[in-house]
This record gives C-alpha cells, sequence and structure tokens, in this order.
C-alpha cells in the first residue's frame, strides 16, 4: 500500500506538512511464533480492525537447522609467519568439518572448544504445511481451515497440528532439529501484499520407540524358550517345583504350571490352590483387563494389546483351573458362582472355554434343564458325541423324563455302533 500528496493546483509556493501514516491489517498474536512438537499443537488469535476481510491462514517450514557436533579434532601451530611479535606462537583448531574455526595463542582456550557444534541451515527440498483447524475440538480428526472471514475487532483464534511422524521421516528431520518458515493470512494481488511472520518448530522426541536390536531379541527369545521348557518339564518329573522356585518364582507362568498340576493331581486340596490362584490374581488386573477389552471393541490399534491378550488368557485359564478344583470339591461354594461372573465378563458367550464352564456349572449346581439345552445346542452345532449323549440321558434321568432317557439310550447302540468311527 502507499500514499501520495501533490499540491493543490492554485498553491504556488512550498508547503510544510506534518503527517502520520498509520496502516491497518491483519494483526497476529504472537507476531512471531515459536512451535514445540511436544505440546502436540498451539494457537495463534488473529484480529482484523477495519471492516470484514477474507483471512487464508498458511503455515509453511522452508528451512531446517541442525546442530552437528565434530566427529574429530585437531589442534596444530600455524607456520613460521604466524606468530606474534613476542614470540608466542599461535595454534588453529581444525575440525572434521574441515573448517578452520579458531585461531588462538593459547591451547587452552581451543581445547574448551573442540566439542562445539556446528548449526548448519539447508533449505528443505518440499515445505512442510502445518495443519490449521477452527476449533480446539477438531485437532484430532477434524476438518481444516484455508479461509475465513474476520470481523472487525474481534479476534479469532486459530489452533496448529503438530506435524506426523512419517513426513518428518521422509525429509531426515531428528530430534533436537528446529524447522524455520513462515505464516501469513493473505494472499498477494494487485492491491494487496501479504505480510510473512516468521515461524520456528521445535521437533521433540518421537512417540514411537525403537525397535530392540536383532541379538536383542534373539537373547529374549533364547530366555522364554529356555523358561517355557524348564515349567513343562515339571509336568513330566525332569524338575520339581522345589527346583525352580528361587528362579520362576514369582513368574505368571510357573504360578499356573503349578495350579495346573494341581488341578490334575487326585490328591489335590483346595486350600493349595486357593493360595496359588490368590498370587496371579494379585499380579493381574481384572478391572484393567475389561477396560482394555472395551477400548479394542472401538479402535483397532491400541498400545500393548498383545500384551493385555497375555494376561487375559493367564486369567482365563488361572479361573477355569480354580473352578475345576471347585467343582470336585466344593461345588456349591460362592467362590464358584464368582468365577462364573468373572469368566461371562472376559469371553464371549461362544467362547468354547465358557461353554464348558457353563456345563460344568450347570451339572454342579443341579441346573439339569439348562445342561440339557447346552447340550442339544451343542450337538446341533459339532458331530456326534456319545459321552454327550450319555450326559444328555443322565439329565433326562435327573429331570425324571425316563421315557425320552429310555429312547435316547435305545438309540445309541444303532446310533454308535461298536466299530462307529466320529468323523
Amino acid at each position: 500500500m502507499e500514499l501520495c500528496l501533490s499540491l493543490y493546483w492554485s498553491e504556488l509556493r512550498d508547503v510544510t506538512l506534518s503527517l502520520e501514516v498509520l496502516f491497518r491489517c491483519v494483526h497476529p498474536s504472537p507476531s512471531c511464533l515459536t512451535f514445540n512438537s511436544s505440546n502436540m499443537w498451539t494457537s495463534v488469535d488473529v484480529t482484523g480492525f477495519m471492516r470484514e476481510e477474507e483471512v487464508f491462514p498458511e503455515f509453511k517450514l522452508t528451512h531446517r537447522i541442525v546442530y552437528k557436533r565434530p566427529t574429530s579434532h585437531k589442534i596444530s601451530p600455524l607456520g613460521s609467519r604466524d606468530v606474534l611479535p613476542s614470540g608466542v606462537q599461535i595454534y588453529q583448531l581444525v575440525l572434521s568439518y574441515m573448517f578452520q574455526l579458531v585461531c588462538h595463542s593459547k591451547l587452552s582456550e581451543l581445547k574448551k572448544l573442540t566439542d562445539m557444534p556446528l548449526c548448519l541451515h539447508s533449505k528443505l527440498s518440499s515445505s512442510l504445511s502445518l495443519e490449521v483447524t477452527a476449533s480446539r475440538y477438531d485437532l484430532m480428526s477434524g476438518p481444516t481451515v484455508t479461509k475465513k472471514t474476520l470481523r472487525p475487532g474481534i479476534s479469532t483464534r486459530f489452533y496448529l497440528r503438530s506435524l506426523p511422524e512419517d513426513k518428518l521421516a521422509k525429509c531426515g528431520i531428528d530430534q533436537g532439529h528446529f524447522l524455520s518458515g513462515h505464516f501469513t493470512f493473505s494472499k498477494c494481488d494487485k492491491v494487496k501484499k501479504k505480510v510473512a511472520y516468521e515461524l520456528k518448530y521445535i521437533v521433540g522426541p518421537q512417540k514411537s520407540a525403537r525397535s530392540p536390536s536383532v541379538s536383542t531379541e534373539k537373547k529374549l527369545y533364547t530366555n522364554d524358550s529356555l523358561k517355557e521348557f524348564k515349567i513343562n518339564s515339571m509336568r513330566y518329573g525332569v524338575l520339581t517345583s522345589d527346583e525352580l522356585e528361587d528362579e520362576y518364582g514369582d513368574d505368571i507362568s510357573f504360578l499356573l504350571a503349578k495350579l495346573r498340576m494341581l488341578s490334575e493331581s487326585e490328591m489335590c486340596s483346595y486350600s493349595n490352590a486357593e493360595a496359588l490362584a490368590a498370587s496371579i490374581y494379585a499380579k493381574i488386573d481384572l478391572n484393567e483387563i475389561l477396560a482394555q477389552l472395551r477400548i479394542q471393541e472401538q479402535f483397532s490399534h491400541v498400545p500393548g494389546r498383545e500384551c493385555f491378550e497375555e494376561q487375559k488368557r493367564q486369567l482365563v485359564e488361572c479361573l477355569t483351573l480354580e473352578g475345576s478344583i471347585l467343582f470336585k470339591e466344593q461345588p456349591s461354594s460362592d467362590r464358584l458362582k464368582a468365577i462364573y461372573v468373572d469368566l461371562h465378563k472376559l469371553l464371549d458367550k461362544k467362547d468354547k472355554v465358557l461353554k464348558e464352564f457353563k456345563m460344568k456349572y450347570a451339572e454342579a449346581m443341579g441346573h439339569f434343564a439348562t445342561l440339557a439345552k447346552m447340550i442339544e445346542e451343542e450337538m446341533s452345532v459339532n458331530r456326534a458325541s456319545r459321552d454327550l449323549d450319555e450326559k444328555l440321558i443322565q439329565c433326562y434321568r435327573q429331570l425324571e423324563c425316563k421315557e425320552y432317557a429310555n429312547l435316547l439310550e435305545h438309540n445309541l447302540t444303532w446310533k454308535y455302533p461298536p466299530d462307529f468311527v466320529s468323523f
């Protein structure tokens, strides 16, 4: 914008003027913006003064600022002519950049600078644009803003998203680097020229953790395989639980293996099984797993999903093993009802483990009608099974349906002949 002045046509002499001219435009606050990516977002307030005006917010990063430390250094004396009048030799410091940065007569002063970083300014091959939103709620996945109308005297706030990691990785930008550029709110045309304001972007630590090295992965795999081998050896009598107690005493897999052996033993005592199960429950939080299951239903990619799936599997196995011991000793205890409720929370109603537990629970509680219904549903879905038919006959005898039970028992001879092989 320019202002032109001229004398009136009838004025023939010189005139002295005192002018104060104010050029009004869109004013951002702050006018020099520094964006730290660790904050994930930032905002800029824009105010218009004279009239309604359309703004086109644009935030571009065009240069990269990298701080490099030297990989090596060398201090050497200069030539014979580079000597002070007093006879003191002048030394030079040459860094791996091959720049002779500093000359000085004292070695101690140069040694202080042997690890001095070098600041390199370079232009990006393609500029990076920051996404702008109109509200804070749109920062996660809302629409971006490319144009907006400002009302005079009213401040409008724009929100900026941080750059995604994949864009930074393509440009070779790492933690601690700086990006510089400019931001504008207008477009150049015949009447107006856009004003550019300074923009700085600080690259913070990356979200994604570095993957472990190959040697570390192999070492972890070897340790896990060795632990699994030792724990499985207890079932075959190669090792005893006392021999592994010092090494794997608090490990959940070791505690589950001991509980599994107790459930298979004929001399099992529930008091011992209860203590083992309590140790496992103390290490796995049921409420946290239920919360994670709910989150996984809504979002496909959840950090640490494999860990929670493993904890869920261990908790389900512990509940079923404790329940199998209770079926033998205390089939009507309140603890068995609590296990039944917890398994319903963790497993889908069509899960095979839950179906088997529900059948055992119905038999232990004397719910033979429910058990008969579940057996018939199982037989309609899966292949024929003589064990299920015999259990169904027992259910109908308990329900005093003797005629139907006798009919099913009579049909067993032709339904499952001696040479019958299920397929």
